[in-house]
């Protein structure tokens, strides 16, 4: 008899149980602590930390954060991450006043060998500068008080490109948002120098789609592909307040396809240096 394929474990109870994992070990109580008050065993809480415990219900996610004391702006999106996720994928939330990847999606990003990305319009979040950050900031109308903490937290989340065994990171992006000054001539200068200077990296790829390539998969919006071992590919597709994760393996696979596409579009690695080059140089000359 042909064995049982193992479970892997779907997007959003994937999601739902690494930002589980989170609040248990923020509160500092273990599997066996949180078990107990369950009535189950430290291994239940474990698989479904790990995604592997299909239909978790509302009703047990509700007691685990009371039992962790988690807060009410906080436990109203976890609460939402379990409503429908098992038809329709992962959809995280996040504030208005807090442009960036949300929870979920770093701990995948932490978690993966291998992350491509593209983006039409903004730099990718793992290259940009203080100064770039900055004026997103000021774009989204984020209150002026919070931009230190919230510029520290990006650049900290930057420490994924210098970690011993970084991931295997693919940036595409497309040469008219490099050339737009955005945050003036002098920040846009230094930030595509900081982008050239990270793809000399040997973990890090920067690609360019170039301004002559005007029809692409990239025009559907930008989007992430997550590859973690023994897991399913994670696709993830961002908007200014939500990150949405995809559970149709045909959709996913939709995403693939157009990222090897949309890779095949672009310069080559040291084609892409040198547009990189001569864009910062235009820049420098401008302001």
């Amino acid at each position: 008899m042909p064995r049982k394929p193992k479970y892997l474990g779907k997007i959003g109870e994937r999601g739902l149980g690494t930002e589980l994992r989170r609040l248990r070990e923020k509160a500092h109580v273990t599997c066996e602590e949180l078990g107990r008050e369950l009535g189950c065993s430290p291994n239940t809480i474990s698989r479904l930390e790990r995604g592997l415990r299909p239909g978790t219900t509302a009703e047990e996610v509700h007691q685990i954060l009371t039992y962790l004391n988690v807060p009410d702006e906080e436990r109203k999106g976890v609460l939402n991450m379990v409503k429908g996720y098992a038809e329709h994928g992962l959809l995280e939330h996040s504030r208005a006043t807090r442009p960036g990847p949300r929870g979920a999606y770093r701990r995948f990003e932490s978690r993966a060998t291998k992350i491509t990305s593209f983006e039409a319009n903004v730099v990718p979040g793992l290259l940009q500068t203080a100064d770039y950050y900055h004026t997103l900031l000021r774009v989204f109308d984020v209150a002026e008080e919070r931009f230190e903490e919230l510029i520290a937290r990006r650049l900290g989340r930057q420490a994924l490109l210098s970690r011993p065994n970084p991931p295997d990171l693919v940036f595409m992006m497309t040469e008219p948002m490099l050339r737009r000054p955005f945050g003036g001539h002098k920040v846009m200068a230094r930030q595509v120098r900081a982008i050239a200077e990270a793809s000399e990296r040997p973990a890090v790829s920067v690609r360019i789609v170039p301004d002559s390539v005007v029809e692409h998969p990239g025009v559907a919006g930008s989007f992430s592909l997550l590859e973690i071992p023994r897991e399913p590919l994670v696709v993830g597709v961002e908007t200014r307040n939500s990150m949405a994760y995809p559970e149709d393996p045909e959709e996913i696979e939709a995403y693939r396809l157009g990222a090897e596409r949309l890779i095949n579009l672009t310069l080559d690695d040291q084609q892409s240096r040198s547009t990189l080059d001569a864009i910062a140089k235009e820049l420098e000359k401008a302001r």
